[in-house]
């Protein structure tokens, strides 16, 4: 099983991290820009500051084309933008060749959009007033790299603990990972280990996942709750991490 390096968007000090991590100056990265409505500018201008970090070997793949991973391709490199169209783009082809690719030890990185892409169950928009507010919250179908996870980008900075809270309540089995700007959460796995989770960056990486007295005030029967409704959730904790600190539990 390969790494997931997930950032929560404004990637600056984070990506000489995720060079490292792709192997230095040896490494050799495909850009995958689908979620952005401007694909050629953003792989164009992530290429750039690629090379500047000193990675020689770099391609970009085009969107609406299917996705080849090369055999000497290292690393994987999900941009920004709409986590709906970058699984929509990508296709089912494209997304078991990424699971492939991790699958078979390779590094799948990915900054807002494409960090938050990576679940089998994704946050896709909502709750734009912040509020838990029944029916507000929108999901969708990833791209299933790594199950029992739910990513949230641009946490602090656009104030989204309620949507992660709600998106908790809903996937109770599922951590869910809060990621600040230029901030970023390492996900690795040893055989026989639990997967281990290490935080890099500037900011937090928030980590909420339901206890088992987790309780919400909706009815069982979903037609009955208002849309609209403000609704309550407890139970959910919440551990919080900075550069370098890790994260043990199972995910």
């Amino acid at each position: 099983m390969g790494k997931l390096f997930l950032i929560g968007g404004k990637a600056d000090q984070c990506v000489a991290h995720f060079v490292a991590l792709a192997g230095g100056a040896a490494a050799n990265v495909l850009v995958v820009p689908h979620a952005s409505s401007v694909p050629e500018e953003v792989a164009t201008e992530f290429a750039a500051s690629l090379v500047a970090h000193g990675v020689t070997n770099v391609t970009c793949a085009v969107a609406g084309e299917p996705l080849v991973i090369a055999p000497e391709v290292t690393a994987v490199y999900m941009c920004g933008g709409d986590q709906a169209d970058l699984v929509r783009l990508l296709g089912e082809d494209g997304a078991e060749n990424l699971r492939r690719f991790h699958a078979a030890g390779g590094l799948v990185a990915g900054t807002s959009a494409g960090a938050a892409a990576i679940g089998v169950d994704i946050i896709t928009g909502g709750m734009s007033d912040k509020q838990l507010r029944v029916g507000s919250l929108e999901l969708g179908k990833g791209l299933a790299l790594r199950g029992n996870v739910i990513v949230d980008t641009h946490f602090l900075q656009r104030s989204r603990f309620n949507r992660l809270i709600a998106a908790v309540a809903q996937f109770p089995r599922a951590l869910g990972i809060g990621l600040d700007e230029d901030s970023a959460v390492l996900i690795e796995t040893v055989a026989g280990k639990k997967p281990r989770m290490t935080a890099y960056g500037v900011g937090h990486v928030w980590l909420y996942r339901a206890g088992r007295g987790l309780k919400t005030s909706l009815k069982n029967n979903v037609a009955e709750n208002e849309p609209g409704a403000l609704y309550s959730v407890s139970g959910v904790t919440v551990s919080v991490l900075s550069a370098g600190q890790v994260y043990g539990a199972a995910v």
